[in-house]
Formats: structure tokens, sequence, C-alpha cells
């Protein structure tokens, strides 16, 4: 799976056979520049559904994701808890929890049971809509990712990366433009590795 940053709340997910993409209508409305119109799977962080022109690239219609369920579309899995603010997004051995808008008052203890999280993406803006600084360390230490990958935003009283990697101490992160997550059985022993990736 390759994932890339397209700014704001918005990655796209690339495996064989599908583009998944998430927050796409905030994204624009956000003013990100460059977003693509194609996407297999669109996932909104936000309960409201936003109808976009959005054109399918291997499928027949553009799934859309909002509301809490499990879905099932062509290999990948998608899970969004009831009353939760996040999605636990599976493909073959690797899985990803993608956290969002709306997370500033996440329950911690859903995050609890999710076994072995190969990427957590996770904003670290602080603000209106998302987790304080506090409850990301919370978050950080219930879910032990493989890799962490922070992003920011420009919501009001958001905070910078770097103020981030003072607060942290994520000095030896690194940035890379796309994230490549290869399908493997979990190591005993892991250490987390910190990415942040550049917006297209």
């Amino acid at each position: 799976m390759k994932i890339r940053y397209n700014g704001n709340t918005s990655f796209t997910f690339t495996t064989d056979g599908l583009v998944t993409v998430t927050d796409l209508a905030s994204a624009k409305a956000s003013g990100v520049k460059g977003l693509s119109s194609e996407a297999d799977v669109v996932i909104n962080s936000r309960l409201e559904a936003t109808a976009l022109d959005i054109k399918p690239v291997n499928r027949e219609k553009v799934f859309e994701i909002s509301s809490p369920g499990e879905y099932e579309i062509a290999g990948l899995m998608v899970q969004r808890p009831i009353s939760g603010v996040h999605y636990v997004i599976d493909y073959d051995l690797i899985r990803i929890v993608y956290i969002g808008f709306g997370s500033k008052n996440i329950d911690v203890k859903q995050l609890r049971d999710l076994g072995d999280v190969d990427v957590l993406l996770l904003p670290y803006s602080d603000g209106e809509d998302f987790p304080s600084y506090d409850t990301i360390q919370e978050i950080i230490s219930k879910v032990e990712p493989v890799i962490l990958v922070p992003f920011g935003t420009d919501a009001p009283g958001s905070k910078s990366k770097e103020d981030f990697v003072k607060t942290f101490g994520y000095t030896t992160a690194t940035t890379e433009k796309m994230l490549k997550v290869e399908s493997k059985p979990e190591a005993e022993e892991r250490a987390m590795r910190v990415v942040f990736l550049e917006s297209k």
C-alpha cells in the first residue's frame, strides 16, 4: 500500500486495483490545491457525507463512507465504531488507524483493543476540531503503531510541526513524499518510526 498526503486531513491510499481518499470535500473546502477528482472510495471523518464530482478509477461507482459500520470493498476493510471518530483500515496484513476531524473529545478507550497497528495517522493541530497534546500522548501510548504519521491543518488554534516535534521530542523523524507499507508478519520487537509526509 502507498500512502500520500494531500493536505488538511486528506490522504490517498493506493492498493492493487483501488484508490481510497480521506476527507476530500473538507480538503477542497479548505483550499488544498491539486486534489485528484478520481477515487474508488471516499472516507469522511465528518458524519455528514458531501457529494462531490468524483470519477471512479477502477470501479463502476464511487463508494462513500461517513457513517459507523463495517465495509468491505475489493479486499479493503473499513471500520468506524458507533460513536467513534476514527477509522480502522485493513488491507492484507496492513492495519491503519486514521483520526481526523471531530477528534477533540475522542474516547481513547476505544483505541485500546486495535491489535497490531502498522500506521497511525494522527492530527497534531490541537485547536477546536482536534485532540490536545495530552490526548495525543494517550493515543500514541494506547495504539503503539509501527509508524506514526503526524499531520497538521490550518484550523483555528492550530499548532505547528516544529512545536509538535519540540513537545514530543521526535527529533529523528523523517520527511517523505510517500509512505510505502508492506504486508508482512508483525516483528516481536519494534521501535516506533515517526514520518511526516509532504503534501502534494
